[in-house]
């Protein structure tokens, strides 16, 4: 097969060119042809599955959002109830521990002499503040409930430790 090119260099100047293509070439020419469309649909395939990928990529974004939010909110309402719960528990044992406190100052109220009235008086005051503002406690955050806990168990040792002074003075 016989394919020419006629090229017009200026008015009145051409060059005609002829090729011979074998069956080989044009093959070859098909080939590239064929490799040529299949770049175009790949790149256009790719650059389609790109632009859909970015749009489903927002409402994957913001679904995965609602759930961190979700998420969040469920270990929040979690904690909120250990905090709340942590609050209830903590005020069964000092309770427990004022209620043993009462027993101790009413045997040292029966057992002690005049000397020691006025110490006794002393401790069993304190150790109505401490129910009380045990009582009084309002929860305010987890933060300020660690304070007052621990300010508030220093004060239970520290009367525990005065009762049984007391106690082996007795």
């Amino acid at each position: 097969m016989y394919a020419g090119i006629k090229v017009t260099f200026a008015p009145g100047i051409e060059a005609t060119s002829w090729f011979y293509f074998n069956q080989q070439t044009q093959l070859s020419l098909k080939n590239k042809q064929m490799k040529k469309a299949v770049a175009v649909w790949s790149l256009s395939a790719l650059f389609s599955m790109a632009f859909l990928t970015a749009c489903s990529s927002s409402s994957e974004k913001l679904d995965e959002a609602k759930e961190d939010v979700t998420e969040a909110n469920d270990k929040l309402e979690e904690a909120q109830e250990a905090y709340l719960s942590d609050i209830v528990e903590y005020k069964k044992e000092t309770a427990a521990k004022i209620a043993v406190n009462e027993q101790l100052i009413a045997d040292l109220e029966k057992a002690n002499s005049a000397q020691h009235k006025g110490k006794v008086a002393e401790l069993k005051a304190e150790n109505e503040l401490m129910k009380i503002k045990m009582d009084n406690y309002k929860a305010q955050g987890d933060g300020q409930w660690q304070e007052f806990k621990e300010e508030f168990n220093n004060d239970m040792i520290e009367l525990g430790q005065e009762l049984k002074e007391m106690m082996n003075s007795k």
